[in-house]
């Protein structure tokens, strides 16, 4: 019988070449010590250094935060700046001397819980357009805060 002739090659070894795996375990062994390192480290304890304010640049140096304006749209397009009633033209019209007059103020439109969608999107649409990005949408303002007159030119 002929068994072993045709099982000759089998009695060789494979050479296995291990450095590509070895490579690629220590690769993930440095990123999970490099990881493990910067978050061991409390969030509230990274030395951070900030640059000390100057004269000029300290905003809370006057003490009174910025003016806000606040316009009401209620049921109806009834239109109240600061408590005050107004018109969509007029409102439209006051606007840029608004911002002209404070530049670091915003204008806030609260609208009514009764008031449409549609309705609140064209007035702030229509107010965005002569202000831009300093007219945002208040939502869910509840309580009353003190309010401090405009400085407008009249």
């Amino acid at each position: 019988m002929r068994f072993n002739s045709r099982n000759q090659n089998l009695g060789e070894i494979p050479e296995v070449d291990i450095t590509p795996m070895l490579n690629v375990v220590m690769v993930v062994l440095a990123f999970f010590v490099i990881v493990s390192t910067t978050l061991s480290t409390p969030p509230g304890e990274l030395p951070i250094s900030l640059p000390a304010p100057s004269e000029g640049d300290d905003p809370a140096s006057t003490g009174d935060p910025p003016i806000a304006l606040r316009v009401q749209l209620e049921a109806g397009d009834v239109l109240t700046i600061d408590g005050k009633p107004t018109d969509r033209a007029t409102l439209i019209a006051r606007l840029p001397e608004f911002l002209q007059n404070n530049p670091d103020s915003p204008v806030f439109l609260i609208p009514g819980a009764e008031v449409n969608y549609q309705a609140v999107l064209q007035m702030l649409v229509e107010m965005q357009a002569v202000g831009g990005d300093r007219v945002s949408l208040a939502v869910g303002t509840t309580q009353e805060e003190p309010q401090k007159e405009p400085q407008t030119n009249q």
